[in-house]
């Protein structure tokens, strides 16, 4: 179990510099929005190398979110879901190998401590998580299409 605000960044950013394949993120907006911004720049790299991202957040009102929206406009591999109600847990998912969980989602942006792992069971039962919700139905989606962002509503297949 982690701590420290810099421990906590110095572990997702040695994560981010060596992902290659996948990453996926479930978190509400005020974690996650802060976090991308925090490590812009390897994000940029990760766009470069053609990684898979995937997040899903909550729809929010301010004004953070097309910010991240438009990173996610440079790289095909980056896509956005959002949910109506604010996900109750935080964690990331890189390579499908290693995991970080926040103990506590609702504290905020490195407020919480966090767990990090590279245990295949406790990342298969995040990926489980990840993509029960990423698959759900009534989902809002966010892709770029030719410099504008497209809001699609999936709905339930009857």
């Amino acid at each position: 179990m982690i701590s420290s605000k810099e421990t906590i960044l110095t572990e997702a950013k040695n994560l981010l510099t060596a992902v290659q394949k996948s990453l996926y993120v479930l978190s509400p907006p005020q974690n996650l929005v802060p976090w991308v911004f925090a490590q812009k720049e390897l994000f940029e790299e990760i766009s470069r190398r053609k990684v898979k991202v995937r997040f899903v957040t909550m729809k929010t009102k301010n004004d953070d979110l097309p910010k991240l929206l438009k990173i996610s406009s440079e790289n095909k591999n980056f896509e956005i879901k959002l949910v109506p109600v604010a996900p109750k847990v935080s964690f990331g998912i890189y390579d499908k190998k290693s995991v970080i969980f926040e103990l506590s989602a609702r504290e905020g942006f490195l407020k919480s401590q966090v767990i990090v792992s590279d245990n295949p069971c406790l990342v298969e039962l995040a990926l489980l998580a990840f993509e029960s919700v990423w698959n759900q139905p009534e989902i809002f989606t966010f892709r770029e299409s030719r410099k504008r962002v497209k809001t699609q509503l999936i709905a339930p297949q009857a």
